[in-house]
């Protein structure tokens, strides 16, 4: 019941700070254009092609799945 409270919270905030974002912009008379540059593109991904960003990802990848199940599993061995 606690989680599903917290869920509730958070949607609420979410909507009220959609709300105030909303109303911030029509107070301040800002209009949003999106250039095809800020657009995002599947094509950029490609940029991603550096050896030292794809060692850093694998390393996360490791951490996760090897050295938290350990220390999950580890106090019940000690």
């Amino acid at each position: 019941m606690v989680g599903f409270a917290i869920c509730c919270f958070s949607f609420v905030m979410a909507i009220l700070l959609v709300w105030i974002d909303w109303w911030a912009a029509r107070k301040d008379n800002i209009q949003v254009t999106l250039t095809e540059e800020d657009k995002f593109k599947f094509r950029d991904l490609r940029e991603f092609d550096k050896l030292p960003f794809w060692l850093v990802t694998g390393s996360c990848v490791i951490i996760y799945m090897v050295v938290f199940p350990y220390i999950q599993v580890s106090t019940d061995m000690m």
